[in-house]
């Protein structure tokens, strides 16, 4: 999926403790990311994606909460 480019964003909501391999890896195919909370499980790993989210011209960054059971 991470090599079509037809595909421009990726909607990460894996279990937590997989949320920053899998953005990373979404982020070296340059795709952007929708990310589901806890965004990472760890202060280091949440600043590696804010650091490498907000590089010139690499992909976005978006946190997201589903609030589908309120």
């Amino acid at each position: 999926m991470l090599k079509q480019e037809d595909i421009e964003m990726v909607y990460v909501a894996t279990r937590s403790c997989d949320h920053f391999k899998h953005t990373m890896m979404a982020f070296e195919a340059g795709k952007d990311v929708l990310l589901e909370k806890p965004a990472t499980i760890s202060y280091e790993q949440a600043l590696a994606l804010y650091e490498k989210a907000n590089k010139c011209c690499s992909p976005r960054l978006f946190v997201h909460q589903q609030r589908r059971l309120e």
